[in-house]
């Protein structure tokens, strides 16, 4: 009778201890916030690298704006009569930019033209592609994102109707319209530093990252 009295007190005594719990519970504390901080050094390094994607594509527009052309089709931008050529017949002179009194109209029918290098082969959508051009913008955006590729780069070249007199490579009278320059960052992936290797996460893509600006220096008949 007294070994069993002494095993009931005894399994009392275990029952209501609770020296453990705050361990237990820490436990599961812990693996949250270990989580909670993993994310916030993961998400703190995706913005930091968007920023630094930000500043790269702003460098790159402005060496594209005062730097030699990556497609030798800007030549065609004249703007004179009957010189400017149609995005139906790119190759042939389309509507007149040029209006009796000498400005420019705004039912001018320009193409866009876009520059890129995948896999380090070079081409636009209209044109002759500058391997020395594009490697000069590529190059310089490097110096702030030295992991981007050329694959991830576009350089877009949009006539703006902007322009005047005497510009370099205009014939006297006529006009050489200044094309809108628009550099891009695509398909650019963020690999998780902390949670890529704990929970597996596959790399981000990060959205379009783009700049634009008015070449008004940029000389598409001679080497800058």
């Amino acid at each position: 009778m007294t070994f069993r009295v002494h095993r009931l007190k005894h399994g009392r005594r275990l029952a209501a201890d609770t020296s453990g719990a705050a361990a237990v519970e820490f436990a599961f504390i812990a693996i949250s916030l270990l989580l909670l901080s993993f994310a916030v050094i993961d998400i703190g390094f995706a913005l930091y690298w968007f920023n630094r994607a930000e500043k790269a594509t702003q460098l790159g527009v402005r060496i594209a704006a005062v730097s030699n052309p990556v497609t030798d089709y800007l030549d065609k931008f004249s703007g004179s009569l009957d010189s400017v050529p149609s995005v139906a017949s790119p190759a042939q002179a389309g509507e007149s930019c040029e209006s009796a009194t000498g400005a420019i109209e705004s039912f001018c029918d320009h193409p866009d033209i876009t520059c890129s290098a995948t896999s380090g082969v070079g081409s636009c959508t209209f044109g002759a592609f500058s391997d020395a051009a594009f490697s000069k913008i590529f190059n310089e955006m490097r110096t702030i994102y030295p992991q981007l590729k050329s694959d991830n780069v576009q350089i877009e070249y949009r006539a703006s109707l902007l322009g005047f007199a005497g510009r370099p490579g205009s014939a006297p009278g006529t006009y050489n319209l200044v094309p809108q320059i628009t550099v891009r960052i695509v398909g650019l992936q963020y690999s998780f530093i902390a949670l890529g290797s704990l929970l597996g996460l596959s790399p981000i893509t990060l959205p379009t990252i783009s700049a634009s600006m008015n070449a008004e220096d940029l000389d598409s008949t001679t080497s800058l």
